[in-house]
């Protein structure tokens, strides 16, 4: 049987900040857009626990943050910082299994199969241990005997918590639970599945299949199987980002082209910095308009195989001039995918 472990930082930006700064350590700190006294633009990238309190979440607009609570400390997204920091985390994590799987900058999964739960739990804290002690940060991790289940586990006790799932308590300790604590299902589809008196994953399990498929399509199948703890995903070795893209959001809205043209160049800057410290080569620069009226806008073309910041500039530029047309733009945002790792780039050339 598969042991799987998962593995996720708690508000792991807001954490590596107050590492940074002891000083905002027990005050609520929101990392994000800059707020203006809540008339700032973007959104909340993460929250610790002391601002959670007030409501505030991740995604949630900066400006009604402010207004949950203006006495938070607010501090700008460092992604550079993040990252090296989260590299090093990945790096630890991996010498406790062949197999690990990052699925974002701060979670990831480990493949135990082959120890027991038992044994799994003691890893389980074995790397918490480490993670604190040579990061100073906390993590909370899930064991299950798959992917879905072991990060359904891991949401049962946040922040610092470890928690384990055996098959054998699948229905005392996973089918009471609401059914949206299973990753996929969200507010629009718990709600269909309300419909038809489905309100826990218990209830999922023993709701005959045609009739999940009459409101969720094939996806019915799938929710149905995670349900009874059948999932055939596995953990894949060689997971890297699809793509990387960087966003700006203008504090007001603009139709001045030069504005927008020059926001473009700084965020294909640090689009290939982390292209570069990726190690590949991209083959799609993109670009993403959304005007004031929230229109969005989204194109791409496909380029030769390369590293060049030239490339992505002049490529983003010539896809986002056509559609300006003196609109007032809220937010611009650049984007490469097509990732070849350098060492098959080498060989190509």
């Amino acid at each position: 049987m598969s042991v799987i472990l998962h593995l996720d930082m708690d508000c792991f930006f807001a954490q590596v900040e107050e590492l940074r700064y002891p000083e905002i350590r027990g005050k609520p700190v929101i990392v994000g857009a800059d707020p203006r006294r809540g008339r700032g633009r973007g959104v909340v990238s993460t929250a610790n626990y002391e601002a959670r309190k007030f409501g505030v979440h991740s995604a949630m607009p900066i400006s009604r943050a402010f207004f949950a609570c203006p006495d938070a400390v607010f501090l700008p997204v460092d992604f550079r910082h993040y990252g090296a920091v989260s590299r090093r985390i990945m790096n630890l994590a991996s010498c406790f299994s062949a197999k690990a799987q990052p699925v974002s900058v701060d979670e990831l999964y480990l493949d135990l199969s082959g120890r027991s739960f038992l044994e799994a739990e003691a890893l389980g804290r074995q790397l918490k241990a480490r993670i604190l002690e040579e990061e100073g940060l906390t993590c909370s991790v899930g064991i299950a005997w798959n992917k879905a289940l072991a990060k359904l586990a891991t949401s049962l006790k946040k922040p610092d918590g470890l928690t384990v799932l055996r098959p054998s308590e699948l229905e005392a300790r996973v089918w009471p639970l609401s059914v949206d604590t299973l990753s996929g299902i969200g507010k629009k589809t718990a709600a269909r599945l309300e419909q038809v008196g489905v309100r826990t994953i218990g209830d999922l399990a023993k709701t005959p299949v045609r009739t999940l498929v009459e409101h969720l399509g094939v996806s019915g199948f799938y929710f149905r199987d995670l349900a009874w703890g059948k999932s055939g995903a596995e953990l894949s070795e060689a997971w890297r980002a699809k793509s990387v893209s960087r966003e700006h959001t203008f504090y007001q809205d603009t139709a001045n082209a030069v504005d927008v043209v020059q926001t473009v160049y700084g965020l294909s800057e640090r689009v290939l910095r982390d292209v570069k410290n990726e190690g590949v080569f991209f083959k799609t620069v993109g670009v993403k308009l959304r005007f004031s009226d929230f229109t969005t806008l989204v194109r791409s073309k496909t380029v030769r195989l390369s590293q060049s910041l030239d490339i992505v500039t002049s490529t983003a530029k010539s896809l986002l001039l056509p559609l300006l047309a003196g609109k007032k733009v809220r937010l611009v945002g650049v984007r490469v995918s097509g990732f070849v790792d350098a060492q098959g780039q080498k060989t190509l050339g």
